[in-house]
C-alpha cells in the first residue's frame, strides 16, 4: 500500500509537471500572436508556472469549501480566491497596475467590457474594482462557471442575463480573443450589447495598455444602450 502511495504521488507530479508545460508552451503561442511583446518570456514562463501550481493548490482547499455553497455564493467565492494571487504578487512579476477613471465605477451592477490583447487581461480583469459581486464570462471561464459552450449563443445570454438578475456584475471581452498581429482592433460581437439592451444593465468599458513595467487601465463612463449598432459603431476601443 505504501508502494501504492508513493506511486500515486508520483503519478500526479508528472500530471501537474506536464500541464504545466503545455500551458507554458499554449500561453507562448498565443503571446507570439500579439503585434508587440506585451509579455516578455523571460517573464512568461516562469509566471506561467508559478501560477498554475499555485491554482491547483488553491483548488484542493476550494473545491472542498465551495461544495456546500449555492451556485452564485460558490462563483464568487472561487474568483475571491483565485484572484488572489494576481493581487497579491501580479507587481512582482509586471509592475504596478496605473487606475484611471475609478470615479466612473457605479456602485451598481454593470457589464465590464475591455480590448483583449493578451492573455495577461484576465489576470488585470480579475483585479477589477468592482463594486458588486462580477464573475468572468470569457474563454475557459464561461466553461468553468457556467458549464455551457462559449460557442452557443443563446445559453450564453441566458447565463449572463441570470447572473445580472441575481445582482451580479459580469465581464466581456467583445473581441472574442486577443488580437493577432497587424489585424488592429478586431471586430466586436454584439452579444454584450443585447444583453445590456435587454436587461437595461449599463456597459462599462475599460481600456489595457501595456508598457514594461507599466500597465494603465482606464476605465470610461457607464453606457445605458438604446441602440445596439449604433452604439457598436460609436464605442472605440484603445
Amino acid at each position: 500500500r505504501k508502494n501504492m502511495l508513493i506511486n500515486l504521488i508520483l503519478y500526479l507530479l508528472y500530471l501537474l509537471y506536464f500541464w504545466t508545460i503545455l500551458s507554458t508552451i499554449r500561453v507562448c503561442y498565443k503571446e507570439s500572436k500579439v503585434g508587440w511583446p506585451v509579455t516578455p518570456y523571460k517573464k512568461l514562463i516562469p509566471f506561467t508556472i508559478y501560477n498554475t501550481t499555485v491554482s491547483i493548490i488553491q483548488l484542493i482547499h476550494i473545491l472542498p469549501m465551495s461544495y456546500f455553497m449555492t451556485k452564485y455564493n460558490r462563483h464568487i467565492f472561487i474568483w475571491n480566491q483565485l484572484s488572489w494571487n494576481f493581487k497579491i504578487l501580479f507587481p512582482t512579476w509586471w509592475g504596478k497596475i496605473k487606475w484611471h477613471g475609478l470615479e466612473n465605477i457605479p456602485t451598481y451592477k454593470c457589464i465590464w467590457i475591455g480590448n483583449h490583447q493578451s492573455t495577461l487581461d484576465k489576470a488585470i480583469m480579475m483585479m477589477l474594482p468592482c463594486k458588486t459581486p462580477m464573475i468572468d464570462t470569457s474563454g475557459n471561464g464561461i466553461l468553468s462557471l457556467f458549464g455551457i459552450s462559449p460557442n452557443n449563443g443563446i445559453n450564453f445570454q441566458k447565463k449572463c442575463k441570470e447572473a445580472l438578475n441575481n445582482g451580479m456584475s459580469i465581464n466581456i471581452f467583445p473581441q472574442g480573443t486577443c488580437q493577432h498581429i497587424n489585424k488592429g482592433i478586431l471586430p466586436l460581437k454584439r452579444e454584450a450589447f443585447d444583453i445590456a439592451y435587454d436587461t437595461n444593465v449599463p456597459i462599462l468599458p475599460y481600456s489595457i495598455s501595456y508598457k514594461p513595467m507599466n500597465i494603465t487601465v482606464r476605465i470610461r463612463k457607464p453606457i445605458y444602450v438604446n441602440n445596439v449598432t449604433d452604439t457598436m459603431n460609436s464605442l472605440k476601443l484603445i
